[in-house]
């Protein structure tokens, strides 16, 4: 049995990496009991965020601490998405938006706006900003494409390009093996790679 100062000073720890964020995982891996987490709960000194993610009493919330609880709600591969993500990446146009994750899971937080896959995304399509999950520059631009007006989509392009946080020769790829199935906005996103060349 961990004496409670440790197990205190290890969720603090993790605590401080995730914006003030830990699961019911991390908790009970840290040696809580599943009543000593709901003790905290029912006292307060835990809120409770989402199913299974919590925040410590005190902490400020923030679009960071959002984002990364949606993503931690989400599962271990699910990543946040669409303009969200873009935002995290500081492409131009993208706002400080509610979460969009992409999770295999099926989720029933109406605060998040998921889509669900049947196979985590591949690498490729994977990244991490400030600690939070997120799609790849590429793979973002690609689902701006379905959401965004051509002319917010050239300024996140633009961005991307000119930040070298992807390349041409890489959406184009990424296009072509995401378009089989026919993909909302793909046109638009190829004549922008087209005229990037």
């Amino acid at each position: 049995v961990v004496p409670t100062q440790k197990r205190d000073e290890r969720l603090a720890d993790v605590a401080a990496r995730q914006f003030g964020l830990f699961t019911r995982d991390q908790a009970l891996k840290i040696g809580y009991s599943s009543e000593g987490i709901a003790r905290r709960l029912r006292r307060g000194l835990w809120i409770r965020v989402h199913r299974s993610v919590y925040r410590l009493r005190g902490v400020p919330g923030s679009i960071n601490q959002r984002y990364l609880a949606a993503t931690l709600y989400g599962g271990p591969n699910s990543l946040l998405s669409g303009e969200a993500a873009g935002h995290k990446w500081r492409l131009a146009g993208c706002r400080a938006v509610p979460p969009l994750i992409v999770t295999t899971r099926k989720l029933r937080d109406p605060s998040i706006y998921s889509t669900r896959v049947p196979e985590p995304l591949p690498a490729i399509d994977r990244g991490v900003v400030d600690t939070i999950p997120v799609t790849s520059t590429t793979r973002t631009l690609i689902a701006l494409a379905a959401t965004s007006s051509v002319g917010r989509l050239q300024h996140a392009f633009d961005s991307a390009i000119t930040r070298r946080l992807t390349t041409p020769d890489r959406v184009a790829m990424r296009l072509q093996d995401l378009n089989r199935q026919g993909r909302r906005g793909a046109g638009s996103l190829q004549r922008m790679v087209d005229e990037a060349w």
